[in-house]
């Protein structure tokens, strides 16, 4: 004889498939906002990421505008000025703002009896430096001919001579590693410039005319030498060996 077993399937009761129901349902409901939630705070961290640097644009486009440059108000005492210095405070701050290839500017300002310098440092280099270098420029008006020593912290470059034809800074890109330069006590950087000499071209539009003009310092020590020799009343120049030298 063939015997068969059956056994009766247990159901959950209607009510509890209900609740079941409407917790998966209040869970999906509860993910969903959630994505929706987290959706708006990315939309919103991106919209105040843009803002933020929409702002950084807008003060660096200032201070590249800005016509106002710092110094006395007496042009020819500005004309003295040989040396200038930028202390970058609450350093660690300004760094983490300036990743490689961001600058820092300093204010423009007037010395040697030229406006519109300023300084641009990158405390992280440029994309193509070397890890651990700064970057530091100098920037002066087109047609500015100019001999001047850079420097950060305790570190200088050899004297530079450079002539700005156009909206160029000159500089170095490796400068110097930035660590050892950083002062830690006070948290801060400072870096600056030398001026040695300075001879600015000012190109006229009328008829191709070019004009030269020294700093005062450059006539000042013409005409030192000038009253250095004002007792020499007569040069003599005299050629010895002169059969040799004509034979050459």
């Amino acid at each position: 004889s063939f015997r068969s077993s059956h056994r009766s399937a247990k159901y959950l009761p209607t009510s509890t498939v209900v609740q079941c129901r409407h917790s998966m349902q209040k869970f999906e409901d509860l993910k969903a906002e959630l994505e929706k939630q987290e959706e708006r705070h990315v939309r919103e961290v991106k919209k105040i990421q843009s803002e933020i640097e929409e702002l950084r644009r807008r003060v660096r486009e200032y201070e590249e505008t800005e016509p106002r440059s710092i110094g006395f108000n007496d042009s020819s005492t500005d004309s003295f000025v040989r040396t200038v210095e930028w202390t970058i405070k609450n350093f660690k701050s300004e760094e983490k703002l300036c990743p490689k290839g961001t600058p820092m500017w300093s204010p423009r300002f007037k010395l040697a009896g030229i406006n519109e310098v300023r300084l641009e440092f990158l405390p992280n280099g440029r994309e193509k430096s070397w890890n651990g270098f700064c970057s530091l420029f100098l920037w002066c008006p087109p047609g500015t001919k100019i001999r001047y020593q850079l420097w950060v912290g305790s570190f200088m470059k050899a004297p530079d001579e450079d002539t700005y034809d156009g909206e160029v800074g000159h500089g170095h890109s490796n400068f110097c590693p930035l660590e050892p330069e950083i002062d830690l006590k006070n948290d801060s950087v400072t870096v600056g410039c030398n001026i040695f000499e300075v001879m600015t071209t000012y190109n006229i539009s009328e008829r191709n005319l070019s004009l030269y003009a020294w700093p005062l310092q450059h006539w000042v020590k013409k005409e030192a030498e000038v009253l250095e020799n004002r007792g020499v009343k007569s040069i003599t120049w005299k050629v010895k060996k002169a059969r040799e030298v004509l034979a050459r």
